[in-house]
Protein backbone atom coordinates (compact mmCIF):
# COMPACT_ATOMS: atom_id res chain seq x y z
CA UNK A 1 0.00 0.00 0.00
CA UNK A 2 1.06 3.55 -0.27
CA UNK A 3 -0.08 6.57 1.34
CA UNK A 4 -0.63 9.26 -0.79
CA UNK A 5 -0.43 13.29 -0.02
CA UNK A 6 -3.65 13.64 0.50
CA UNK A 7 -3.74 10.62 3.23
CA UNK A 8 -5.42 7.77 1.33
CA UNK A 9 -4.73 5.02 1.11
CA UNK A 10 -4.46 2.83 -2.16
CA UNK A 11 -3.97 -0.62 -2.91
CA UNK A 12 -2.19 -1.89 -5.75
CA UNK A 13 -4.78 -4.59 -6.15
CA UNK A 14 -7.52 -1.94 -6.32
CA UNK A 15 -5.33 -0.40 -8.88
CA UNK A 16 -4.63 -3.33 -10.82
CA UNK A 17 -8.24 -4.45 -11.07
CA UNK A 18 -9.05 -0.94 -12.25
CA UNK A 19 -6.72 -1.71 -15.07
CA UNK A 20 -7.99 -4.66 -15.97
CA UNK A 21 -11.94 -3.13 -15.86
CA UNK A 22 -10.20 -1.21 -18.69
CA UNK A 23 -7.84 -2.58 -20.16
CA UNK A 24 -8.43 -5.86 -19.51
CA UNK A 25 -6.87 -8.74 -17.73
CA UNK A 26 -4.36 -10.00 -19.99
CA UNK A 27 -3.03 -6.55 -19.85
CA UNK A 28 -3.05 -6.08 -16.71
CA UNK A 29 -1.50 -9.25 -15.93
CA UNK A 30 1.53 -8.48 -18.13
CA UNK A 31 1.91 -5.54 -16.75
CA UNK A 32 2.58 -7.17 -13.88
CA UNK A 33 4.78 -9.47 -15.52
CA UNK A 34 7.02 -6.83 -16.73
CA UNK A 35 7.43 -5.59 -13.39
CA UNK A 36 8.70 -8.56 -12.10
CA UNK A 37 10.95 -8.87 -14.79
CA UNK A 38 12.20 -5.97 -14.77
CA UNK A 39 12.56 -5.92 -11.07
CA UNK A 40 14.50 -9.27 -11.03
CA UNK A 41 16.48 -8.42 -13.59
CA UNK A 42 17.32 -5.02 -12.05
CA UNK A 43 18.34 -7.27 -8.51
CA UNK A 44 20.38 -9.27 -10.86
CA UNK A 45 22.75 -5.84 -12.29
CA UNK A 46 22.47 -4.62 -7.97
CA UNK A 47 26.29 -4.09 -7.19
CA UNK A 48 27.27 -5.13 -3.53
CA UNK A 49 30.02 -2.54 -3.52
CA UNK A 50 27.43 0.08 -4.48
CA UNK A 51 27.14 2.36 -1.24
CA UNK A 52 23.69 2.65 -2.19
CA UNK A 53 23.13 -0.86 -2.56
CA UNK A 54 20.52 -1.27 0.58
CA UNK A 55 18.07 1.54 -0.61
CA UNK A 56 18.19 -0.07 -4.14
CA UNK A 57 17.50 -3.88 -2.91
CA UNK A 58 14.87 -1.54 -0.77
CA UNK A 59 13.28 0.20 -3.41
CA UNK A 60 13.07 -3.03 -5.53
CA UNK A 61 11.50 -5.28 -2.84
CA UNK A 62 8.97 -2.31 -2.45
CA UNK A 63 8.19 -2.60 -6.12
CA UNK A 64 7.43 -6.43 -5.51
CA UNK A 65 5.44 -5.84 -2.79
CA UNK A 66 3.16 -3.20 -4.74
CA UNK A 67 2.42 -6.15 -7.47
CA UNK A 68 3.00 -9.14 -5.46
CA UNK A 69 -1.16 -9.28 -4.41
CA UNK A 70 -1.80 -8.38 -8.25
CA UNK A 71 -0.55 -10.71 -9.70
CA UNK A 72 -2.12 -13.42 -7.76
CA UNK A 73 -5.35 -11.68 -7.97
CA UNK A 74 -5.14 -11.19 -11.57
CA UNK A 75 -4.01 -14.92 -12.46
CA UNK A 76 -6.87 -16.41 -10.85
CA UNK A 77 -9.25 -13.94 -12.33
CA UNK A 78 -7.93 -14.68 -15.96
CA UNK A 79 -7.95 -18.48 -15.36
CA UNK A 80 -11.27 -18.55 -13.84
CA UNK A 81 -12.23 -16.64 -17.45
CA UNK A 82 -10.31 -19.08 -19.34
CA UNK A 83 -12.51 -22.07 -17.91
CA UNK A 84 -15.46 -23.28 -20.24
CA UNK A 85 -18.95 -22.13 -19.58
CA UNK A 86 -20.53 -25.55 -19.51
CA UNK A 87 -18.52 -27.03 -16.80
CA UNK A 88 -20.02 -26.76 -13.39
CA UNK A 89 -17.30 -28.66 -11.70
CA UNK A 90 -14.70 -25.58 -11.63
CA UNK A 91 -12.78 -26.86 -8.40
CA UNK A 92 -11.32 -29.50 -10.51
CA UNK A 93 -10.41 -26.84 -12.38
CA UNK A 94 -8.74 -24.69 -9.45
CA UNK A 95 -7.22 -27.59 -7.60
CA UNK A 96 -5.17 -28.50 -10.95
CA UNK A 97 -4.25 -24.54 -10.78
CA UNK A 98 -2.99 -25.08 -7.21
CA UNK A 99 -1.45 -28.16 -7.90
CA UNK A 100 1.13 -26.23 -11.05
CA UNK A 101 1.02 -23.48 -8.44
CA UNK A 102 2.87 -25.81 -5.77
CA UNK A 103 4.91 -27.55 -8.45
CA UNK A 104 6.40 -24.02 -9.74
CA UNK A 105 7.55 -23.36 -6.65
CA UNK A 106 8.95 -26.30 -5.73
CA UNK A 107 10.71 -26.62 -9.41
CA UNK A 108 11.78 -22.54 -8.93
CA UNK A 109 13.37 -23.38 -5.34
CA UNK A 110 14.98 -25.94 -7.21
CA UNK A 111 16.35 -24.37 -10.01
CA UNK A 112 17.37 -21.47 -7.97
CA UNK A 113 19.36 -23.39 -5.25
CA UNK A 114 21.00 -25.74 -8.25
CA UNK A 115 22.00 -22.33 -9.78
CA UNK A 116 23.63 -21.13 -6.25
CA UNK A 117 25.19 -24.34 -5.61
CA UNK A 118 26.93 -24.82 -9.51
CA UNK A 119 27.91 -20.56 -9.61
CA UNK A 120 28.69 -20.07 -5.91
CA UNK A 121 26.44 -16.72 -6.99
CA UNK A 122 22.86 -15.98 -6.30
CA UNK A 123 23.16 -13.37 -8.89
CA UNK A 124 23.13 -16.08 -11.58
CA UNK A 125 19.69 -17.50 -9.78
CA UNK A 126 18.36 -14.26 -9.85
CA UNK A 127 18.95 -14.02 -13.97
CA UNK A 128 17.52 -17.28 -13.71
CA UNK A 129 13.89 -16.18 -12.12
CA UNK A 130 14.15 -12.88 -14.08
CA UNK A 131 14.14 -15.31 -17.41
CA UNK A 132 11.44 -17.42 -16.07
CA UNK A 133 9.18 -14.29 -16.02
CA UNK A 134 9.98 -13.32 -19.27
CA UNK A 135 9.13 -16.42 -20.42
CA UNK A 136 5.54 -16.62 -18.76
CA UNK A 137 5.16 -13.11 -20.91
CA UNK A 138 5.52 -14.80 -23.92
CA UNK A 139 2.93 -17.43 -23.03
CA UNK A 140 0.47 -14.83 -22.17
CA UNK A 141 0.97 -13.45 -25.72
CA UNK A 142 -0.46 -16.98 -26.80
CA UNK A 143 -3.65 -16.86 -24.68
CA UNK A 144 -6.36 -16.19 -27.09
CA UNK A 145 -8.55 -13.18 -25.99
CA UNK A 146 -12.28 -14.50 -25.72
CA UNK A 147 -15.41 -12.49 -24.85
CA UNK A 148 -14.82 -13.10 -20.97
CA UNK A 149 -10.59 -12.24 -21.23
CA UNK A 150 -9.31 -9.12 -23.32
Amino acid sequence: MVLSKFGIILNSAFIFSRISERFGNLLALKLTVIIWTAASFGAFLLDKNDPNVYTKFYILGGVLGLVLGAIQTLSRSTYSKLLPEDTLNHATYFSFFDVTEKLSIVFGTFIFGLAVALTDSMKISILILSIFFFAGFIVLNFIKKTKYVQ
